[in-house]
């Protein structure tokens, strides 16, 4: 077999965007946890400019944060600009993870 033959093809764009924005997605989430975000969203709804302060943060800068984290769902716009924490699943009302069922 010749080195040539021992090539994989590249990888197509479709198969590489996916990677892409996995990435992005990871580090608008790992932000936004940084900054404590859903602590200050437990009230509801409230714009950039009133969460930068808190924040510490840049209002146009986190707004764009918010907004990347309402296309890929970890919070709801009620109207633009104002993020609220998606609905909470069905589960414990407690906030805790339910316990582990075992042997």
């Amino acid at each position: 077999m010749t080195p040539a033959e021992r090539e994989s093809p590249p990888p197509s764009a479709g198969s590489v965007f996916p990677m892409i924005t996995a990435y992005m997605t990871s580090q608008v989430i790992y932000l936004a946890a940084r900054l404590g975000i859903a602590e200050l969203l437990q009230d509801g709804a409230r714009s950039g400019d009133e969460l930068a302060r808190p924040t510490g943060t840049h209002a146009p800068s986190l707004r764009r944060l918010l907004r990347g984290l309402a296309v890929v769902g970890v919070v709801d716009e009620v109207e633009p600009g104002r993020p609220t924490p998606p609905p909470a699943p069905p589960g414990p009302a407690s906030g805790r993870a339910a316990p582990a069922s075992g042997p």
